[in-house]
């Protein structure tokens, strides 16, 4: 079984602003679920600073890229080689503020997390079989 092979969530975070932190805090916080992201630098200060949430125990998919000293640490890079799927990044720099959001923005936003689970079995496939990386560099 792969990751993708379940189902992914979409959290509107502008409607539901007033509940994100209070749910998703305790989750975000507990040291026996691995949060796993892709160069989560910028979203760690804006998960503190707007809903309050600490992230304990992350896995940043771009950090164990840099790690294992591959050719590029971007999440096309690595969603190309580690689940064989072609990144469409036309809604990157989208305005996600719209309402409703459009179905092909919400396919986007999908598919930028839907193989992160498998890209971070993949990475810690390649921590375990390289000697002078440790996962608790990425960690």
């Amino acid at each position: 079984d792969k990751f993708s092979d379940y189902c992914d969530f979409i959290v509107d975070t502008l409607a539901l602003r007033a509940h994100v932190g209070p749910i998703l805090a305790p989750i975000f916080a507990d040291p026996s679920i691995v949060k796993i992201m892709h160069g989560a630098d910028s979203d760690i200060p804006w998960l503190q600073r707007d809903f309050g949430i600490y992230v304990v125990n992350l896995f940043d998919t771009g950090r164990a890229a840099r790690s294992l000293s591959l050719p590029s640490f971007g999440l096309a890079y690595l969603l190309s080689n580690y689940a064989g799927v072609v990144a469409d990044k036309r809604h990157q720099l989208s305005d996600w503020r719209q309402r409703p959001i459009p179905d092909e923005m919400l396919a986007y936003a999908r598919s930028d997390t839907h193989y992160l689970l498998d890209v971070y079995d993949k990475l810690l496939q390649n921590l375990d079989e390289t000697e002078d990386v440790s996962i608790e560099e990425v960690l």
